[in-house]
């Protein structure tokens, strides 16, 4: 989605490339929890913020320096990236049934790129005002990737809370079936999600 702000009287859509959101491959690995304790399901999710460096007192020399510092994703430059690491461990509990995922467990790694700008205290009015509503918006963008990825890793859990076979052999097969399954659907709702969106927001201030 494009930044149209209709009080602006001189507005330069100067964006080479739109402010791309992508999310990085996760790495889906399997691992066995240590045995012992009652059984459980457990989310532990880690998210954090980092910066780069954007300098200009214009739009046009803030669109540059979005385009050359951006991070990279695919071969396409973005404005604010969020990536993530899934791991997913379970004890296998012997039945006489079969086997079971026992202390299911989903551990999430969030982090998400944006970009600060430098002389944001000393630059004119309408700049700020027009640089703070397009962080604003992308934000929003990435919060939205970031809820995704919790979206996924409580699917992942329950999925896994929910698995049954007639032996552990067999359950460690359709455990990671079911992660692969799941993570097609994730690469499919990110760029879906993107697709929708546009991209996230394009900067386009006002030179004045």
């Amino acid at each position: 989605m494009s930044l149209r702000l209709s009080n602006r009287v001189r507005y330069l859509p100067l964006v080479v490339c739109l402010a791309a959101t992508a999310c990085s491959r996760a790495a889906l690995v399997e691992g066995t929890a240590p045995a012992g304790g009652p059984a459980h399901r457990a989310l532990q999710v880690e998210m954090r913020e980092r910066f780069y460096a954007v300098s200009g007192q214009s739009a046009s020399a803030l669109n540059l320096a979005l385009l050359q510092a951006g991070p990279r994703s695919g071969g396409r430059v973005a404005h604010a990236l969020t990536e993530w690491r899934v791991r997913w461990s379970y004890v296998p509990l012997r039945r006489s049934s079969g086997c079971a995922c026992g202390n299911p467990s989903v551990e999430l790694e969030i982090v998400t790129t944006l970009p600060r700008w430098r002389e944001l205290g000393q630059a004119p009015d309408a700049l700020v005002e027009d640089w703070t509503l397009y962080m604003s918006r992308l934000r929003a963008h990435e919060t939205g990737h970031q809820s995704l990825v919790l979206t996924h890793g409580s699917e992942l859990l329950v999925a896994l809370a929910e698995l049954e076979a007639t032996d552990c052999d067999v359950l460690r097969e359709e455990a990671e079936r079911a992660a692969a399954l799941l993570w097609w659907r994730f690469e499919k709702g990110h760029r879906s999600y993107d697709l929708a969106s546009d991209y996230g927001t394009s900067f386009a201030g006002s030179d004045r």
